[in-house]
Parts: C-alpha cells; structure tokens; sequence
C-alpha cells in the first residue's frame, strides 16, 4: 500500500524547511490534488517556484499553485521515485524533522 503524500518547503526566508503531512495537503489543496508521495518545494524566487516530485504527482501542482503556493509560477522537476524518498528522508533527518508525522 502506497504512503500518503508529504511536502517539504525550503524558503530563503525561513531558517529550516516547513513539513506538511497528508492532512495538511488535503486541508490546503483539497482532496482531488493530494498526492500520494513525496514534493518538495525546493526554490522560491520571487514569482517562481521549483518543485522536484514523481511523474505521477506531476499533474496535483496544478492544486499546490492555485492552493498553496498562490499566483505563483511553478516549475517541475521530475525524479522517480526512489531518488525522491531518499532526498526527502535525508531532508528530514538534517533538520530534525518527522516524516511520519
């Protein structure tokens, strides 16, 4: 059975990365755009946004720009899926932060 989705944030503006669970998203972008693995959020550059995720979570940063990330132009940067996880995790792990949440 596939995890549900997480996101990681990484801004210049703040000291480490914000984490969202599943709930966060679907409270955020709504049920329809939740994904089932990992995002991350990698650069924010005045109206521009980076997001590294999986071929198939591709289509939900429609709902993350209209949701979370407001007016914003998003790029996306496609990994597959074990790459992913594993730079997620090791996002985690160096700020101390808990992927399950």
């Amino acid at each position: 059975m596939r995890q549900e989705g997480s996101l990681i944030y990484m801004s210049e503006s703040m000291p480490f990365p914000r984490h969202f669970t599943a709930s966060d998203l679907r409270s955020m972008v709504g049920e329809e755009h939740c994904p089932t693995g990992e995002l991350i959020v990698l650069e924010k550059a005045g109206d521009a946004v980076t997001v590294i995720t999986t071929e198939e979570n591709a289509s939900c940063v429609g709902g993350l720009s209209r949701g979370l990330l407001k007016g914003k132009k998003v790029s996306v940067k496609v990994a597959d899926e074990e790459n992913l996880r594993r730079l997620f995790s090791r996002i985690c792990r160096f700020f101390g932060l808990d992927p399950a949440r």
